[in-house]
């Protein structure tokens, strides 16, 4: 059974309306977003008297914003070095640094979701990969996620599958599988099965490339259209 804490309760700034909570993995840290404040409060967490102590308040928006906006998730990236917080009508997710000594907050950029209104995301457990989904564009972005810096890149833009990879890329991709592919068809040119299982659920080509990381086989059983043995070999 539950019952209050001998604190029962934190409290944020006044109209700020917290939304979603995260803890750091640490159990050391508490981040509340707050949706009608458009900030991210940090708190520590005492885990002896289950008490929060608040630390920062932290806004999601850029400087000179002036549009309405709304936040929604909150999450932390596995690693713990991160933390990512989604914006309603800037349609953008802000990542912020954790100080691992202190719990508090830097901002490292501001990334569009390439849609309207992200009302969720995730972050996949490795942390490679974060999902974003815009609920009034209703598509879903994937983002390759640098786990050292903690900044997003896009693998799929709001109108489809990339369409910038080079001639002879696909050239080379179909003639080693004898299929004709088309340059709109292929998503990704990855280096682990995550990457290649990512081109698979949106149903589009995937084109797999052994680093050292994977080997050709491995790549080719999680499903790669074609595989190189290095990036040169496909012409990107």
């Amino acid at each position: 059974l539950l019952k209050p804490a001998a604190t029962p309760f934190v409290k944020v700034a006044p109209g700020a309306g917290p939304r979603h909570f995260a803890f750091h993995p640490s159990g050391k840290y508490g981040y509340v977003i707050n949706e009608i404040g458009n900030t991210v409060t940090a708190f520590q967490f005492d885990t002896a008297r289950g008490v929060f102590t608040q630390i920062q308040d932290i806004t999601t928006l850029p400087a000179g914003f002036s549009g309405t906006s709304y936040t929604a998730e909150v999450r932390v990236h596995p690693n713990g070095h991160f933390l990512y917080g989604s914006n309603r009508g800037h349609d953008s997710i802000a990542v912020f640094a954790i100080n691992q000594a202190t719990g508090k907050l830097k901002l490292v950029e501001i990334v569009s979701t390439q849609g309207k209104n992200p009302r969720n995301f995730n972050l996949d457990p490795s942390g490679m990969y974060l999902l974003a989904g815009n609920q009034s564009t209703d598509n879903i972005v994937i983002f390759r996620v640098d786990r050292s810096t903690g900044k997003m890149t896009p693998q799929v833009n709001a109108e489809g599958p990339r369409t910038d990879l080079p001639p002879i890329a696909v050239a080379r991709a179909e003639a080693l599988t004898g299929r004709k592919f088309r340059g709109k068809d292929i998503v990704i040119i990855g280096d682990t099965p995550l990457d290649i299982a990512c081109g698979e659920s949106l149903g589009v080509r995937t084109i797999g490339v052994a680093t050292g990381r994977y080997t050709v086989e491995e790549l080719r059983r999680a499903g790669a259209d074609a595989v190189f043995p290095t990036l040169g070999d496909t012409g990107a």
